[in-house]
């Protein structure tokens, strides 16, 4: 059994090692390395990607900012595939308000505001340091006027919680619960938090009007959706998300994240192998993902 697992694990490092892309996000990050150690007062980069969209980058991460700064905004394409696929199911987003839970530093946010497909944008995200740095992007590429933030955390309900602080993965901080295991996460914060459903109402935003909400929230999306449920019962608003199955039962959450999606949604499109299942069988997709491993979904009511 162990010489299988390390075999395995053997062979997974030698199909990165002969990914281009991957080599150069280790070069990268090499560089960053390099910067840090050479000059610690830069704590942030500028990068413009080729459609000129320009984004603000933490110089200590060691996920988002070298894979931006080698393979470049990615999320762009991922919209737009998304988009594509809701307007096959006849629930075209054009038009109506893009809601992301968990901004980070405005990849996602900057490419969702540059795309021309939504009319609005609603973005939170709780970290101070990271949400300066969406701030910025946000006003960098001129998109205030149609893009409202909140700093803080969407949860089953309102009042304040603590968010453990990675060190080297800015998008990988995470709020705590009971059985959280902290790894790298060292460092705590105190935030505050809200529910999907009252954040819409205090913006006076109905269901019909949002054409997607994008949650990256590190495992605590089964509380998120525990929060939004006058929200999914309108049974109108598509959900792209992050399966991580070992998240999910580390924060307790797993079977009622089930629940949520069987009671309301259809189907499960999975973006890495681009095949449409029913919601129902996620059960028996997390049976296949081992470790951290994790898919993004589109939840499709």
């Amino acid at each position: 059994m162990l010489f299988s697992s390390v075999c395995k694990i053997l062979v997974r490092l030698l199909d990165l090692i002969r990914d281009h892309d991957y080599r150069r996000v280790l070069l990268q990050r090499l560089k960053l390395g390099f910067l840090r150690l050479l000059l610690p007062q830069v704590e942030v980069l500028g990068f413009r990607d080729r459609d000129g969209t320009l984004v603000f980058l933490h110089t200590r991460d060691n996920s988002i900012t070298p894979y931006t700064l080698t393979i470049g905004n990615s999320n762009r394409k991922e919209l737009e595939l998304i988009s594509a696929i809701l307007e096959q199911e006849g629930r075209s987003a054009r038009g109506k308000i893009f809601v992301e839970i968990g901004g980070n530093v405005g990849t996602t946010t900057v490419a969702a505001g540059k795309l021309g497909l939504f009319s609005r944008l609603l973005v939170v995200e709780p970290v101070p340091s990271n949400f300066d740095l969406l701030a910025a992007s946000v006003a960098a590429n001129r998109l205030q006027n149609q893009t409202h933030l909140e700093e803080k955390a969407i949860s089953h309900q309102e009042g304040e919680a603590n968010i453990l602080l990675s060190e080297v993965n800015q998008g990988d901080h995470r709020v705590a619960h009971e059985g959280t295991k902290s790894g790298e996460h060292r460092q705590s914060l105190t935030i505050l938090t809200t529910t999907l459903d009252a954040l819409l109402r205090n913006q006076s935003i109905e269901a019909a009007s949002i054409g997607l909400v994008w949650i990256d929230a590190q495992g605590h999306e089964g509380y998120i959706l525990q929060g939004a449920e006058r929200l999914l019962a309108k049974g109108q608003v598509p959900v792209l998300l992050e399966f991580c199955p070992k998240l999910l039962r580390e924060k307790q959450s797993f079977e009622s994240f089930l629940d949520v999606v069987n009671i309301h949604f259809r189907k499960a499109y999975v973006m890495q192998s681009r095949a449409m299942i029913p919601a129902a069988d996620l059960r028996k997709l997390a049976q296949s993902l081992r470790g951290m491993a994790h898919l993004d979904l589109l939840l499709i009511p």
